[in-house]
């Protein structure tokens, strides 16, 4: 079970909330427009970048984006209005639902609960990049012919940076050591990058897109060298 402001990092996040947590964010109709209030500024260690600011951030060309839903917004406050707002909200990133999650009332607070299975497709920067979300686990996977290596994040630092190439050793060691990145497991190789939590919060998983699509182009520097 997942909230949805830690689940879609914004697409989910209560009007009702955003309003009464700050006299600033009320002025804003939606949470679109709360994340487009943000400055678009590169990011260069997501770590500590709260998640609005990051998906902001992490926003693509208009011109690489899939089209606008052609249907009309269902009533609001309905279950269907929050798939629709959801696919909404996620499509500036690249990316569309496959899998609409159940979406569940709150028993004693405002806003609403997911329970399931939540899985997101799209290109990126020309990557097909794949996202699958579930209550306690999540899977990026970022598409391209890269170097097989693994890394295991644990305790603010990363195992077995030895075995990947050094450029992506060097490019993580640039990182500010952070519990951020605790769990989370990547594999690379000739199928593209995943980067994998199990039995963790899913409340990171853009933040997570952000480091896979980092290491993914470190080691497609290295496969660019060896050619």
């Amino acid at each position: 079970m997942n909230e949805w402001l830690t689940l879609l990092a914004g697409p989910l996040v209560p009007i009702a909330y955003l309003r009464h947590r700050s006299a600033a964010r009320a002025v804003h109709a939606d949470l679109r427009t709360v994340i487009a209030a943000q400055p678009m500024t590169p990011v260069t260690d997501a770590s500590g970048v709260p998640v609005l600011s990051l998906a902001r951030a992490l926003e693509l060309d208009p011109s690489e984006l899939p089209p606008s839903i052609a249907e009309p917004r269902p009533p609001r406050g309905s279950h269907q209005d929050s798939a629709w707002e959801a696919r909404e909200l996620i499509r500036p990133l690249g990316l569309e639902l496959v899998d609409v999650v159940r979406v569940e009332p709150r028993a004693f607070a405002p806003g609403a609960l997911v329970r399931g299975r939540t899985e997101m497709v799209g290109v990126r920067h020309g990557r097909q990049v794949h996202v699958i979300l579930d209550d306690a686990t999540s899977l990026i996977t970022v598409a391209g012919d890269l170097p097989t290596f693994s890394l295991r994040a644990c305790a603010s630092r990363w195992n077995d940076l030895d075995a990947a190439p050094r450029v992506v050793g060097n490019w993580l060691g640039r990182l500010e050591p952070s519990r951020r990145w605790d769990g989370v497991l990547v594999e690379s190789g000739p199928q593209g990058l995943r980067l994998q939590r199990v039995d963790g919060s899913t409340s990171s998983w853009m933040h997570d897109l952000w480091l896979a699509e980092q290491l993914a182009d470190a080691a497609a520097c290295r496969v660019a060298a060896l050619a």
